[in-house]
């Protein structure tokens, strides 16, 4: 998926979702991944169970390519970052 002006939004909620997981792991708006100051990072919007990058729990992180985004830590759905 390419991260546009508006970012991407991650969650189960398909009406507000770019991208839509369909576990209840996941929320309805789970994380944002746009563009800041020409690098690409991820905000997790308040979740419950967490937005995890390199299994490392983040509220906001930069990310680099091959970096591995988790939605929860039970969620079986992996995001991998490539340029």
């Amino acid at each position: 998926y390419p991260v546009g002006e508006k970012g991407l939004i991650i969650g189960r909620e398909p009406a507000q979702c770019d991208i839509v997981i369909s576990d209840t792991n996941v929320s309805r708006i789970h994380a944002w991944v746009t563009v800041e100051k020409g690098e690409v990072v991820v905000i997790d919007r308040g979740s419950t169970n967490g937005t995890f990058v390199n299994n490392a729990k983040v509220e906001k992180s930069k990310l680099k390519p091959g970096d591995v985004i988790n939605l929860g830590q039970e969620c079986p759905a992996t995001l991998t970052f490539k340029l």
